[in-house]
């Protein structure tokens, strides 16, 4: 079994302690902290060693490098300067050691190694080194520099100078109370360090591994609590653990995802607590990367080109206008491509471990990522959606949403399969690149979550700029011909077949969880994701929680997932004492013209026995549409009758992506239609016909 791909790398704040960090993040690491310090040259050689599947570079033991204005390097003669040299020597073969009798190094971030033996020696503060006892390890600390180890109470057998027999525990505390005593004379009386800890690797020693080095930890959480005064390093005994798939490793959250709602993991590791997150995909999540920002990126250019053609005949000279797709599809990569790499480093920097890999569960709040087990105090699964699979044959020879976001050429012929929001959007733009488009929808309207009254009027508009709208139509298959595909469908009773270059699947997207065997954890679920309770915790596992779209809750909808990150970083971090309230979350199909909208729909309003006035009209006459050479918009407001609030809004026209904002946080702050009216926004903008719409 191939081992999952994990980065690691240590925050400013706190050490990197699960591994080994890739060359290019360790060698800006060693310079951040070299720089300051005015670290010279390591003593302890580099080397490359293989870990985890991929080249991973790392000290052969503990780098010790010199540094201060005294200029100790340079003082190669007399007993000071042979004292620095046997020491070091010391420290050389500590290291080698570690390395000849355990074979494997957990990383101890430059920073923590520099505090704990720089400074804290500076300061006449003895390290302390801390073993979970609860992980199977009994509890080692060191009072001061000079004595053995010693053992928790009730622990004292297999005690012998300072090593134990078993588990290895007190052997890391007697090689770190060894290195300290030997860097002691390598410091300034009363002022810095003169020596640090820089490109570092300690060894694992039996099962237990160092976990990180602070001034302050709590021992359960390992966040400053006052409780331990001084320095100390933290061991873990299950945190490196052989198993006989590979290690297992312990955190307070493991999060699966990494789009919008794994940004929960930031604000928890931000918290003090211990984070991995696991992607099977580069790191950043669909809207970032295959979804809602770059489909914005193509969408503006096709607003471009719809608005100049518009102005054609009205002073604007559009002619053959249209869009160069390549040069299109560049912009943005540009834009995108780089958006892995900045997650990546951005959690690297605050210490949260970074597994690339599948993920499924293998116990209640375990999860197999390749030959890792990474186990949480709690899971998130934040894991997003995937294309919904369609049955019929050839099915497999559509093109993702994914994919047509990539496409390098776009071809003359394109055909739509669903009529959801990713086909009319990559619609309006492949019509104004210059594609012949056709839009094939099993229903009798598309864009069900839209007023169908104003969908309608969008249709038509479709329509006339050359978008054909086939509705009722059920697809039977794709098959291939000459290199060509054929969608094959049944039209009231009759059969049709739609000849094209690329076929686009836009039937609808479904969470990705079905590989997570949320049967292995006890994790209940439906068709539209996890079953969670008020608090977005799963109802048959309390360990587990649910957000965005893996979560059976809301509308799938990128501020949804926003929203969810907020009210589960509370829940986490303080208990559960947080519900969603997803009233009035807009929502945009970025065609063009646009359509939106917010709240209730009036056939929601009505099962829900509101009751409620509508105020609409098609404004297609109104001067913010004629201004643009638009020829469709128009709106529809519920206002509820007893307390005049706004229940539900819907735009089609000019802008209307950006003015249902304004209805939007209407709906969620209660404002009434009347309060609103008041409003004085700026003139002649959409945001002021509000008042008209009221």
């Amino acid at each position: 079994m191939p081992r999952s791909k994990a980065t690691r790398a240590g925050g400013a704040e706190r050490a990197d302690v699960h591994g080994l960090c890739p060359r290019r993040q360790r060698e800006e690491r060693v310079a951040a902290v070299a720089k300051p310090l005015e670290i010279t040259r390591p003593i302890v050689e580099t080397s490359e060693r293989q870990h985890h599947g991929g080249s991973r570079r790392h000290a052969d033991g503990l780098a010790v490098q010199g540094i201060g204005s005294a200029g100790r390097e340079e003082r190669g003669a007399g007993a000071e300067g042979q004292r620095v040299a046997e020491d070091r020597a010391d420290i050389a073969r500590i290291a080698e050691a570690f390395e000849q009798d355990h074979g494997r190094a957990a990383r101890l971030g430059e920073d923590g190694l520099r505090r704990l033996l720089g400074a804290a020696l500076a300061d006449g503060e003895a390290p302390v080194v801390e073993l979970d006892a609860d992980d199977g390890v009994d509890d080692v600390l060191t009072d001061q520099v000079g004595r053995h180890p010693r053992v928790g109470e009730g622990r004292a057998e297999g005690v012998e100078g300072g090593r134990r027999d078993e588990g290895g525990a007190g052997a890391i505390a007697a090689d770190i109370e060894k290195a300290a005593h030997h860097l002691a004379p390598l410091r300034d009386e009363g002022a810095a360090p003169a020596a640090a800890l820089g490109v570092t690797d300690l060894a694992v020693v039996g099962q237990a591994r160092v976990l990180g080095v602070f001034d302050r930890l709590d021992v359960r959480h390992g966040w400053p609590s006052g409780e331990y005064q001084g320095w100390y390093i933290r061991a873990d005994s299950r945190s490196l653990e052989d198993t006989e798939d590979g290690m297992e490793r312990q955190y307070d959250l493991v999060v699966v995802g990494t789009g919008v709602t794994s940004g929960v993991a930031s604000r928890c590791r931000e918290a003090g607590w211990t984070v991995a997150v696991v992607d099977s995909r580069p790191f950043g999540g669909t809207c970032a990367l295959r979804g809602c920002v770059p489909k914005k990126i193509l969408v503006s250019a096709a607003e471009a080109v719809h608005g100049a053609r518009d102005m054609a005949g009205k002073g604007v000279p559009a002619g053959s206008l249209t869009i160069d797709w390549p040069e299109l599809i560049r912009f943005k990569r540009s834009l995108v491509d780089p958006t892995s790499a900045r997650t990546e480093q951005t959690w690297a920097k605050m210490g949260i471990e970074q597994f690339h890999g599948r993920a499924r569960f293998v116990g209640p709040t375990t999860l197999a990522v390749g030959d890792d087990r990474l186990t949480g105090r709690r899971v998130l699964i934040a894991a997003g959606a995937i294309p919904a699979p369609l049955r019929f044959p050839g099915a497999e020879r559509l093109t993702t949403s994914e994919q047509f976001l990539n496409l390098d050429r776009l071809p003359a012929n394109l055909a739509f399969v669903g009529g959801g929001y990713i086909s009319f959007e990559f619609a309006h733009v492949a019509a104004r690149a210059g594609a012949r488009v056709t839009i094939i929808h099993r229903g009798v309207r598309p864009l069900e979550g839209f007023d169908p009254d104003l969908v309608d009027l969008l249709v038509k508009r479709s329509r006339e700029l050359g978008i054909t709208v086939e509705l009722g139509v059920d697809v039977l298959g794709v098959d291939s011909a000459r290199d060509r595909l054929v969608v094959r469908g049944m039209q009231g009773g009759q059969e049709r077949r739609f000849e094209t270059d690329l076929a686009v699947h836009g039937a609808g997207r479904v969470p990705e969880i079905d590989d997570l065997d949320l049967a292995a954890a006890g994790v209940k679920r439906e068709r539209r994701g996890v079953i969670v309770n008020e608090f977005l915790q799963s109802v048959s596992n309390p360990a587990v929680y649910a957000g965005g779209d893996a979560a059976a809750s809301g509308p799938p909808l990128t501020p949804k997932a926003t929203h969810d990150a907020e009210v589960l970083t509370t829940n986490l971090l303080e208990g559960n004492r947080r519900t969603p309230k997803y009233d009035g979350i807009a929502s945009a199909c970025f065609t063009l013209p646009p359509i939106a909208s917010a709240g209730l729909t009036e056939e929601a309003a009505r099962a829900g026995g509101r009751r409620f006035r509508t105020s609409r009209q098609d404004t297609s006459g109104w001067f913010n549409t004629l201004r643009v050479g638009e020829t469709v918009s128009g709106f529809k407001v519920l206002i509820e009758e007893d307390t005049g609030r706004i229940l539900g809004a819907h735009l089609l026209g000019p802008h209307a992506e950006e003015v249902i904002n304004l209805f939007s946080l209407a709906i969620r702050l209660g404002i009434p239609a009347d309060e609103l009216k008041q409003a004085l926004f700026a003139y002649p903008t959409n945001g002021w016909d509000i008042r008209f719409m009221l």
